[in-house]
């Protein structure tokens, strides 16, 4: 499919291991994404690794002018809990990627979200793959910034269950009180919950593809989605078993092909205290509140509830792997 619709200046937010090393090759090689700087934040690995990963993945998809920041170290209320356990000790499977020379810009995240945004003249589309850390410190420090934001999209939370907790998503259960802040701040806000992010893969014959392939940058990415592969074995939420999910990189997807998707506008909010379901995003899906207290304030919210998930894996595929022979050598 061809992208027709005016680049969306963006700002990505990431913790980068897999899906978010997914998700900077899309946006750094989509011409319906102006990426304007990437901001760091800890959350599946520690935040120096997720700096040196975004830097290396960004350099590879021939985006070294792109800046990126170093922020948060951890949540706002808790200790880091990182997902290396699933996303490998250097966040992208053990693969090496090549290293790139740059360092992160001096200025840290929460500076740098305010100065870019503030310098671009259309609103700002913050696509937010992390936990929400960096948002919700730029909102305390910089209350003007919503002026500078036309909508967060988010990776977080379900609307059924989770899969870090029964619950809870990995983003939502990382830094549940920054997601209540920024859910509450009146900015508008897309979330990309679990049930679509499952269901944009690759298959397993193209993933082989790639790891065999000729130039040694398909190579690396066939390497990291056969690591992907691995690790999602057995999630029934992913359409082909077989596959490899691309996760995050659909959340950039459907702002760049919006078409692709289907939303619904529900209230959404996230339990802070259970025991059980600390972290847990709670939709409300009722068509009649007549049990709702008078005083009960609705935080409206565009829900993905289903993408086009061949079309997307199209898209990537068009997008990135077709797009390497114009990548920086």
């Amino acid at each position: 499919m061809r992208l027709t619709t005016p680049a969306t200046p963006a700002i990505l937010d990431v913790d980068t291991g897999l899906d978010d090393a997914y998700a900077l090759m899309f946006a750094a090689c989509c011409p319906g994404i102006d990426l304007l700087g990437v901001t760091c934040a800890a959350g599946n690995v520690g935040v120096d690794q997720v700096v040196r990963n975004t830097l290396d993945v960004l350099d590879m998809s021939g985006a070294a002018e792109v800046p990126v920041a170093s922020g948060a170290t951890g949540p706002l209320a808790d200790d880091h809990r990182s997902a290396d356990h699933y996303h490998g000790k250097n966040g992208v499977g053990g693969v090496q990627l090549p290293r790139s020379p740059r360092k992160p810009v001096e200025e840290p995240a929460t500076e740098f979200l305010y100065r870019v945004l503030s310098e671009s003249s259309p609103p700002v589309t913050l696509i937010a793959l992390a936990p929400l850390t960096n948002i919700a410190l730029l909102l305390r420090a910089y209350p003007e910034a919503h002026k500078h934001i036309d909508r967060i999209v988010w990776m977080g939370g379900a609307r059924r269950y989770g899969n870090v907790t029964a619950s809870a998503e990995f983003n939502a259960w990382s830094d549940p009180e920054a997601a209540h802040e920024v859910l509450h701040s009146g900015i508008p806000i897309t979330l990309y919950a679990l049930e679509p992010f499952y269901t944009v893969t690759v298959s397993s014959q193209r993933v082989a593809e790639y790891t065999s392939a000729e130039d040694p940058r398909i190579r690396t990415i066939g390497e990291m989605l056969t690591y992907s592969q691995t690790r999602n074995a057995g999630e029934t939420r992913i359409p082909d078993h077989t596959a490899s999910c691309l996760g995050d990189a659909g959340a950039v997807m459907s702002v760049a092909a919006p078409e692709l998707t289907t939303t619904s506008r529900l209230s959404v909010d996230i339990e802070l205290d259970g025991s059980l379901t600390r972290g847990r995003t709670v939709m409300d899906e009722r068509t009649s509140h007549t049990d709702t207290q008078p005083n009960d304030e609705p935080i409206h919210t565009q829900v993905i509830t289903e993408v086009d998930y061949e079309a997307m894996e199209q898209l990537f595929i068009n997008t990135v792997i077709a797009g390497v022979d114009t990548w920086a050598k």
